[in-house]
């Protein structure tokens, strides 16, 4: 773990920080990043930052530009959110399940809505590694969420980042690595690539190729 690399740590703050907001169900914010353009510009400065993860900057900045073109079509929102159920939480198997319980084991029972019971092993394990790190949630979803680890993963690195002296970054460090030795490698890398395969929308499809450029093994002790 480079813990004194003080940019590299910033930057993989940004990178989760950003898979958690394209892992959130689409809203008009998201909307309006794409028709404005900052999504494009963030994510391309993030595949910048990582690039040397990631050969083919031509094509993900071909990607962009087919992303932004679907801004100028109407319906954007109901097309992001209908992509995200398909993806992620359709009821009648979702392509992608977003929770660690379901990935690991689709044969995990849903109810009629498509939600994993929060009480999974994997879900208890996640909330109380939030707790110890003093965050609580702000949300009644599961805590073993794809996005909600990877904003939780984004703090860590933040923490690591701006501690004020050693003692403290070994601290965080040790947070971060038990949370990514139980939970992420487990199933990050096989999530995004798989979101690889099967996203349609060029959103999607962006925010698994910024999913590709984490080797959560780095962020290991």
């Amino acid at each position: 773990m480079d813990a004194m690399n003080g940019g590299r740590w910033e930057s993989r703050a940004m990178l989760f920080r950003m898979l958690a907001r394209g892992l959130t169900c689409p809203d008009k914010d998201m909307c309006e990043a794409i028709a404005d353009g900052s999504f494009a510009v963030e994510a391309q400065g993030l595949f910048g930052a990582g690039a040397g993860s990631h050969e083919n900057g031509q094509d993900f900045e071909e990607l962009l530009e087919e992303l932004a073109r679907t801004a100028e079509t109407p319906g954007l929102l109901e097309t992001l959110r209908r992509e995200y159920t398909r993806l992620f939480t359709a009821p009648q198997g979702a392509l992608i399940p977003i929770w660690e319980t379901i990935f690991l084991d689709p044969d995990k029972t849903q109810n009629e809505f498509g939600a994993i019971l929060i009480r999974s092993r994997e879900a208890a394990d996640a909330r109380s590694r939030y707790e110890a790190a003093s965050v609580s949630m702000a949300t009644r979803e599961s805590a073993d969420h794809m996005r909600i680890e990877c904003e939780f993963t984004g703090y860590l690195c933040q923490r690591v980042q701006l501690a004020a002296n050693e003692s403290e970054r070994d601290s965080w460090a040790e947070h971060l690595d038990g949370f990514v030795s139980v939970h992420l490698d487990r199933w990050f890398k096989p999530f995004f690539d798989t979101l690889a395969t099967c996203a349609r929308h060029p959103f999607y499809r962006a925010v698994a190729v910024l999913g590709q450029l984490v080797d959560v093994g780095k962020l290991r002790k």
